[in-house]
């Protein structure tokens, strides 16, 4: 039977990507766990990529206008701020015969393209913070605050440093850590571990320690290579392997010049067949299950949800100390926390989780943890803030 949507708040969620990044497995967890008998899910997106692809078999309307996707800065470029004008207006156009209740968005783009939506029909946003911003990004949000019914910060170091900026955010700033599908992060049996590692073209007769990110500049490659090369002075039985894609790089031209600065320092490793270099993936949860440790290098992480994702697959974890995901397992029993961009502090962690894999076990914390923290959950948090703006929009 059809659902009435009468009885349905609809939720717009704009995805300026649509390669499947952090931010594009947040927004397809949480439509996928929408409650449907309270709500009716649409995304804007200006393409097509792997996120329609997934959203493809859901309950959802996509709703695809071209738009260009920039660097803020680029706007003081004449043509390009036309070119987002012209977005903008077409947006306004395709979303005028729609019942919108809420949208939910990140990144200052989005509501710079939401814009003549936002003066013309007061839809309240939900807007995520899913990084550090700067300054100057902070003070473009702080124009919005208008039409921001809620901002929500992904670690609590996020929100701290946007209200160094923004104090008169605070009211509307709260926290919501990200979650993990421990179904679909599990731990490897002995018997999968010869064939994945076949796949990936890794060493089956060697510890296999891990880095799976996209490139930024932040990101700490240059950390986790340092380290390896660090351990591989020391012992001949690891190989290392690095995985993901410059997702940002046809965008931010800092972040293509940091991948060839990167592979450049990768060479010697791969020549030698101590590094194995993947670019983005699909298969995240076999490659997490291949890992003896996996590494988490990051100079400045606002989260970093493939923390979740191997502590749901039983994998040690070696982190910088300022990670947002050790808000949540500052105490769990096999996480590894080294000095921020400090290589040999890295490297003697690896090695310590390397010696300690006797550890692992399925602990009641960890269980409970698991429990806690699924994408039903998170959605949820957010549905408390949907139900927030129906009950003022019915006072």
């Amino acid at each position: 039977m059809a659902q009435d949507r009468s009885s349905q708040s609809t939720v717009l969620f704009v995805s300026l990507y649509t390669v499947m990044g952090g931010a594009e497995w947040c927004l397809y967890h949480q439509v996928k766990n929408l409650d449907r008998e309270r709500y009716r899910a649409l995304v804007l997106v200006n393409g097509r990529g792997a996120l329609t692809e997934r959203l493809a078999g859901l309950p959802v309307e996509v709703l695809t206008v071209p738009f260009p996707v920039v660097m803020l800065r680029s706007l003081l470029s004449p043509s390009i701020f036309l070119r987002i004008l012209a977005a903008s207006l077409s947006i306004r156009r395709e979303l005028r015969s729609k019942t919108i209740d809420v949208i939910q968005c990140s990144d200052v783009l989005s509501l710079i393209l939401l814009l003549p939506t936002l003066i013309t029909r007061r839809i309240p946003v939900v807007y995520s913070v899913l990084f550090f911003y700067e300054p100057a990004r902070t003070k473009m949000l702080k124009r919005f605050g208008r039409y921001l019914f809620r901002i929500v910060a992904d670690s609590s170091a996020v929100r701290n440093e946007l209200l160094d900026t923004a104090p008169g955010l605070a009211q509307k700033t709260i926290v919501i850590h990200h979650a993990v599908d421990a179904n679909e992060f599990r731990p490897a049996s002995e018997s999968e571990k010869p064939s994945l590692r076949k796949t990936f073209s890794l060493d089956p007769t060697k510890k296999i320690v891990g880095f799976i990110g996209r490139y930024d500049v932040w990101k700490g490659h240059r950390t986790f290579l340092s380290a390896a090369e660090i351990i591989c002075a020391q012992r001949s039985d690891v190989q290392f392997v690095m995985a993901g894609g410059a997702l940002t790089g046809g965008v931010i031209p800092e972040v293509a010049r940091y991948r060839e600065e990167i592979m450049a320092k990768a060479k010697p490793f791969i020549e030698r067949g101590d590094l194995v270099v993947l670019g983005h993936r699909g298969d995240i949860p076999d490659l997490i299950r291949t890992l003896d440790v996996l590494v988490c290098p990051s100079d400045r992480e606002p989260f970093g949800l493939i923390i979740l994702e191997a502590y749901a697959a039983g994998i040690p974890i070696v982190a910088s100390e300022t990670v947002g995901a050790l808000e949540l397992l500052k105490d769990a029993q096999y996480i590894f926390s080294a000095a921020l961009a400090d290589a040999k502090s890295f490297a003697d962690k690896i090695l310590e989780a390397l010696a300690n894999e006797e550890i692992l076990a399925n602990t009641p914390e960890r269980e409970e943890f698991l429990r806690m923290h699924t994408w039903q959950n998170y959605t949820r948090k957010f549905e408390r803030i949907y139900g927030e703006i129906a009950s003022i929009r019915k006072i």
